[in-house]
């Protein structure tokens, strides 16, 4: 599935699996499907804030890295409003190269992702 959600302790993250080209915020349209049910997801949590937060790679800086991080949180916030999903309830983040999800292997497509996280 696109989208599956889990349990983490106290918060629950949904995956979507969003990835990113090297220095790029744009969202490729196959990831269009993720991004439906992302908002499906979220407007049948109406009362829940949803963490967009964006991730990089270890490429470049962070002063290069802070703000594209945040510029791909908040290209895939504006594809869920889009898709009829409340602005007030997300909230970007950047969180630069900081959250590796490979972290043996830094450079790896992989980190340069979008996750979601519900409040």
């Amino acid at each position: 599935a696109a989208v599956a959600c889990a349990n983490h302790g106290e918060t629950d993250y949904v995956s979507a699996r969003i990835r990113f080209e090297l220095n790029s915020a744009e969202v490729k349209p196959q990831f269009m499907p993720s991004i439906r049910g992302l908002a499906q997801v979220m407007r049948e949590n109406p009362d829940r804030t949803f963490v967009v937060a964006g991730h990089t790679d270890i490429s470049g800086g962070d002063a290069i890295n802070q703000p594209l991080s945040q510029a791909r949180a908040q290209a895939v916030a504006r594809l869920l409003v889009r898709e009829g999903v409340d602005p007030s309830r997300l909230v970007t983040e950047g969180r630069a190269s900081r959250q590796l999800c490979m972290v043996n292997q830094p450079h790896a497509a992989t980190n340069r992702r979008v996750t979601f996280a519900l409040r």
